[in-house]
Formats: structure tokens, sequence, C-alpha cells
């Protein structure tokens, strides 16, 4: 009899994790651009609604962290492999290091970070509430981290981030000519400079995929730095973004 007892209070322990799973998934606000929590369901796993490729690339003119403009029409001419990330997105901050690899092996390819909404907002830095709050932690990226490309600030309302398929950590590699050439819902230096190789030498890249390759090194120190509830949002939001690629069949 007390073997049952201790073995239905074991099992209680993983189904109160599942309903706080599902609990904070669900009640999580998802009406706002700069949420305040992050959950699992503020992304459709699985699905990547930004520009195909072959289309062309959606124009825009981002201020950098000095106040000067850029328009993506600048760059035509050469590649360009835009970025997309935060102070608070652990997948961003593992990557900066391997691009800085991948700028040096490819000194003929722009390359540009926008800074969009924090993936993982806690009390510390939390979601942006003016635009101003957006740039100063954009040029603050540059000083916490080894980041040597030039940053853009996206509005606060994140248009060019929500055009553009509103994922954390997206990159995209744009062409000469303007249209896009390779995309991915996550980005991986090396899968990148792959697809650069490939397309400066005209060779196909429609087999390589990005993919989600999560690197935990820094997940702590950044999640730390954006303080409060954004760890345990963080486990939760994980869990049940599990559960999403599962259902859409993604990896």
């Amino acid at each position: 009899m007390k073997l049952i007892k201790v073995m239905t209070g074991l099992a209680i322990i993983p189904l109160a994790f599942v309903i706080m799973v599902i609990f904070h998934d669900r009640t999580a606000d998802k009406s706002d651009y700069n949420y305040e929590q992050f959950s699992a369901s503020q992304y459709s796993h699985g699905f990547f609604n930004g520009p195909d490729v072959g289309s062309a690339a959606e124009d825009f003119t981002l201020l950098d962290t000095q106040g000067v403009k850029h328009s993506l029409s600048d760059y035509r001419g050469s590649y360009l492999v835009l970025e997309t990330g935060s102070l608070t997105c652990p997948q961003y901050i593992s990557r900066i290091e391997p691009m800085r690899s991948v700028l040096e092996d490819h000194p003929d390819v722009t390359f540009l970070t926008i800074y969009v909404r924090e993936a993982h907002p806690g009390s510390l830095i939390g979601s942006h509430s003016s635009q101003q709050e957006k740039s100063t932690l954009a040029s603050r990226l540059l000083t916490e981290e080894p980041e040597s490309r030039t940053v853009l600030v996206d509005e606060l309302t994140g248009s060019v981030h929500q055009s553009y398929g509103a994922w954390p950590n997206m990159v995209y590699i744009v062409s000469p000519e303007g249209n896009i050439a390779f995309r991915g819902m996550w980005n991986n230096p090396e899968v990148v400079s792959e697809v650069l190789t490939r397309l400066k030498t005209n060779r196909p890249v429609g087999e390589l995929a990005t993919g989600l390759t999560p690197k935990f090194d820094d997940t702590g120190r950044v999640l730390d730095r954006a303080g409060g509830h954004a760890k345990s949002d963080f486990v939760l939001g994980v869990v049940a973004s599990a559960f999403g690629y599962a259902s859409t069949g993604v990896n």
C-alpha cells in the first residue's frame, strides 16, 4: 500500500509539470509584438512565413546604433547576409563568435545584424517600451558581446522582423540582384558559409537547411542578464516548443 502511494505521488510530479507548461503557454499574452513573457505559442512552430527563395527581398530602411540610415537596396551588387537577434536570445548570442569566422572566410560579402524584440525578456531586460530603449539595448549588445557587424535597429513595432518571418534568430542571404538566395528559420554559421561558397561558384544549395541546432553554453548567462522570470519562461517554453515541433514533424 505504501509503495502504491509513493508511486502515485511520483506520477503526480510530471503531470503537474505538464499542467504548468500548458497553463503558462495558454495564458501568455500573444496580442503584443513586444511580449512581456516568452511562451511557445507566440511562435508558429514549423512555419516560416518570410519571403521565399527566389522572391525579391522587401526593401527597408533602418538606423544603426550610430543613427546612420541603411537601406537594403544600398547593398545591391554583392551578397548580403542578414541575421536577427537580441541581448536575450541565447541562440543568437551563441552564434556571434562562429559568425566572425564566416566573415573572415567571405570578405567580399556584407553582413548585417538586425536588432529585434527581446526573445526572452525578464526583470532586468524587459520588453521594449520605446524606440530609444531598443536602440540603447542594441548599443549595449556591442559593448557586452564580440559583435563586429553593423547592427541595425528595427522599429518598435518590428516591421522588418515581422515582414521577414519574426523568428528570433533568422538568417537570410540576399543576392547581388536583390533576391532571396537562401533563408533559415535559425542561423547555422557552418551552413551559411557553405551556402555562400556554393552561391559564389554557381552550385545548387537547395538541399542545405539550417535547422535548429541549440547551443546551451551561453543560455544561463544570457537569461541571467535578462533577469527574473526569463529562466522559468525559457524552461516552460522549451518544453512546449518541443511538443510544437513534434506535432508539426519539424526537426
